[in-house]
């Protein structure tokens, strides 16, 4: 089974990670970026192509490089930079605090409190924003935006996701059913890895639920740590798709 990996100019937002606890203790949208109001609940497209399949797109070597706005406080920061010393460990990935260290090209993490959880998906070249709100600085949230920048999209996007989850429309906020769209492979590059229903890209089972109803459920029983949509760090299969993107 093949699975979903993207590299598209967009800007992204986050899954938050709450360990074992259930969607609905969380309320109706227990994730912050399903409230940004963006395409699938946390894209906004900065160009008019999707599918940009292409090694411009992603960071050489695999090293990616991230200044951090001075607007979070100083644990914040070493919270932040500790997530990413060590979140992509058994990866070729390496996450640098540095603005030159990438020929110009970095990541500039921002914390304005009203934009909630994005990040624009793969390489663009010069500085691009990845915004953590107050309420995105968990671990999960922070490696599930980095993840999107190194140019990853949404597992439940993948095409063969019906074979895995049952998406309940009826339960979704009206205007946000194409949040659910599938793609085709010709808009990703596949590392032929299965579906990871423990993927840290995956969304929650009530997300963009309008009653409180789930509107994403598996299929088949899982052996994730946390419930789906609320990873704390990368699965096995995420770094096996890391590594297979940047060709480690």
């Amino acid at each position: 089974m093949k699975r979903l990996l993207l590299l598209l100019v967009v800007v992204v937002n986050c899954v938050t990670s709450v360990p074992l606890k259930s969607s609905m203790e969380r309320g109706l949208r227990g994730n912050p970026w399903e409230n940004s109001g963006k395409f699938q609940g946390d894209m906004v497209f900065s160009r008019k192509r999707n599918g940009l399949i292409d090694n411009y797109y992603r960071w050489p070597y695999g090293k990616i490089c991230y200044t951090i706005s001075p607007g979070f406080t100083q644990p914040q920061v070493d919270h932040i930079k500790n997530v990413y010393a060590s979140g992509f460990s058994g990866t070729c990935i390496q996450a640098v605090e540095c603005q030159d260290c990438c020929n110009g090209d970095y990541v500039y993490i921002t914390n304005n409190p009203e934009d909630g959880c994005y990040a624009i998906v793969g390489r663009v070249g010069g500085p691009q924003q990845l915004n953590l709100a107050l309420n995105c600085l968990d671990a999960g949230t922070i490696l599930h935006e980095m993840t999107h920048a190194l140019g990853f999209w949404h597992q439940q996007s993948t095409p063969e996701r019906d074979d895995y989850v049952t998406i309940y429309l009826e339960n979704v906020e009206d205007g946000k059913e194409g949040n659910f769209d599938k793609y085709g492979s010709d808009y990703v590059s596949s590392f032929d890895q299965g579906y990871d229903y423990c993927s840290i890209m995956h969304y929650s089972q009530t997300a963009f639920s309008k009653n409180g109803q789930p509107t994403v459920v598996p299929k088949w029983q899982t052996s994730c740590e946390y419930e789906i949509g609320y990873a704390q760090a990368l699965s096995a299969v995420d770094k096996l798709k890391i590594n297979a993107m940047y060709q480690c």
